[in-house]
């Protein structure tokens, strides 16, 4: 017979009025209250992470093949486009899609004060879906070839700075550059469809966006891009992490020379590392709250075995060695321990479903980007906390157990 383990389930459902019910309902807390911070913790961040992730990827794509000697500025190097290439990049692995864009830096005007934007240019192939999201007011632009017909979408901050409504005309002005060093000015005026707000501001009040064809009109050639952006498909993504980097690597391999590769991760180096400075967060909180957890498990138990010390004593007067004895009240804080996760798992994940669905925590997006605190639960992290709390707070538990081979039979018989 297991007799340790029925003697500690006899404790753990006695009845007996003790300070030890009390402690033990306060160990219980504490054990749920870390694992509630810490999945709530991990949900917020990994939601927040994605969040912004896809709306950087809704702007640029996963990756970007443009010209080996563009550098990370506004103005971009122009390429031809290459058929050979644009097909072999649509072949590649894991690819979902392929979109020739040209993007320039201009000067708009509107009724009263002039502004900078980047107009970008897309092809009939470009994804709308994030920026269709993000619509406020109007519709997309269609694509067309006739620059009269031409359509453009702005920004909310554009079209507040400079009193734009869809409908209007956007009066651009292009400066560049010819080959013997003089300045040339274009200037197109597309009407704009519709106006847009992502929460990205530093995106928001740069970008707007038209047809690739009017864009090949201020380059005065009708092949002119500046990049390929490339969509991978997502469920590729969420299985293999490391394909961001993997798929850079192997583009990069097999694209002609004068051409390299990048991801969002290099386009974009100070959202992710302001994203990496989130997770060093989560891992201190993760840790303390183990810490916590483990602390108010080591009191637990070392009240509980005060206030046994009599059977404690007569167990060893009966014959019984440490280990069992020790299997007793490592038994008994096991169950605290799991009726604590059990707690804490119902009150994080019932914050995370309440969150999701009815965003009780506002946010300001010109902050944080979002609008709304963002939560993801993952399976994976859901089990990790919930074993290595377990596992962790049990072997540390080990220490003030190891206090009953020091108890002596007689004194501790006589105790009271």
């Amino acid at each position: 017979m297991n007799w340790p383990f029925f003697i500690a389930r006899r404790l753990i459902w006695s009845r007996q009025r003790s300070f030890s019910n009390l402690i033990v309902r306060l160990a219980t807390a504490g054990v749920a209250l870390s694992v509630a911070v810490m999945l709530i913790s991990l949900a917020t961040v990994t939601g927040f992470r994605d969040g912004i992730r896809q709306k950087v990827t809704g702007f640029t794509g996963h990756l970007a093949v443009n010209a080996l000697n563009n550098n990370n500025s506004l103005e971009q190097v122009p390429i031809l486009r290459d058929a050979r290439v644009e097909e072999s990049l649509w072949k590649m692995p894991r690819v979902e899609k392929v979109s020739a864009v040209a993007q320039k830096p201009g000067i708009i005007k509107g009724a009263e004060d002039l502004d900078g934007i980047v107009l970008k240019g897309v092809d009939a192939n470009y994804d709308w879906s994030f920026l269709k999201d993000a619509l406020v007011e109007g519709r997309l632009p269609q694509h067309t070839d006739s620059a009269g017909a031409a359509e453009v979408l702005i920004s909310r901050y554009t079209a507040k700075r400079l009193k734009l409504k869809p409908g209007d005309k956007l009066r651009v002005l292009f400066i560049s550059a010819d080959s013997a060093g003089n300045n040339t000015t274009s200037a197109v005026a597309p009407r704009i469809s519709g106006i847009y707000e992502t929460g990205l501001e530093e995106q928001d009040r740069l970008l707007a966006f038209t047809a690739l064809s009017l864009l090949q009109r201020v380059y005065r050639h009708p092949e002119v891009i500046t990049q390929w952006e490339i969509r991978l498909k997502q469920e590729f993504l969420d299985r293999e992490p490391d394909l961001l980097h993997t798929s850079t690597e192997f583009i990069h391999a097999h694209i002609p020379a004068g051409l390299r590769a990048w991801n969002i991760f290099e386009q974009q180096p100070q959202i992710f590392e302001w994203l990496g400075y989130l997770d060093t967060n989560v891992e201190i909180i993760i840790v303390l709250m183990v810490v916590v957890a483990s602390i108010n498990m080591c009191i637990a138990l070392m009240i509980l075995l005060l206030e046994r010390t009599n059977m404690i004593g007569l167990l060893k007067a009966f014959g019984a060695s440490d280990g069992p004895i020790r299997r007793i009240f490592l038994t008994h804080a096991a169950f605290i321990i799991l009726g604590g996760l059990a707690l804490g798992n119902m009150f994080g994940l019932g914050f995370c479903f309440l969150q999701e669905h009815y965003a009780l925590i506002r946010l300001p997006r010109e902050t944080y980007y979002v609008d709304r605190m963002l939560v993801e639960v993952l399976p994976l992290h859901v089990g990790l906390v919930n074993l290595g709390t377990f596992v962790l707070v049990l072997l540390v538990l080990f220490i003030p157990a190891a206090w009953i081979s020091r108890l002596n039979p007689v004194k501790t018989i006589k105790f009271n």
